[in-house]
């Protein structure tokens, strides 16, 4: 199969109360999975901003020489205009989605939903 997908999951919050207790176990389970029918995958769990951007950059240069692509995100996030946001600090994120300041996140993840689409996906 010539397939590609990024897997991730966070359990972990700067407060208390919202970390999960599951979503790594699930992106676990579904990386597993998806490398047993033959899929190439990148994982990154509990990872930071600056993570989450390097991975989504690095599967968005990739996903040009499959056929198939696949993201999957656990945790806590947003959509907002189509765009996929983890959530780091939601507040900040909503605030400041039309500035400058996350520019380059939102190009990010619009590279990932462009590659996606110039392939035939939704």
């Amino acid at each position: 199969m010539n397939a590609l997908a990024l897997v991730m999951g966070n359990n972990e919050y700067p407060l208390q109360q919202h970390k999960l207790a599951n979503a790594v176990n699930d992106a676990n389970s579904i990386s597993d999975k998806l490398a047993r029918l033959g899929f190439d995958v990148i994982q990154s769990n509990n990872c930071d901003r600056a993570e989450f951007f390097r991975v989504a950059s690095e599967f968005a240069s990739r996903l040009s020489g499959y056929e198939i692509g696949l993201f999957y995100f656990s945790g806590h996030g947003l959509q907002i205009e189509g765009i996929i946001l983890p959530e780091f600090k939601t507040r900040e994120l909503v605030n400041n989605f039309r500035n400058l300041t996350i520019s380059n996140e939102k190009t990010d993840t619009q590279k990932i939903r462009s590659s996606l689409q110039s392939q035939g996906c939704s």
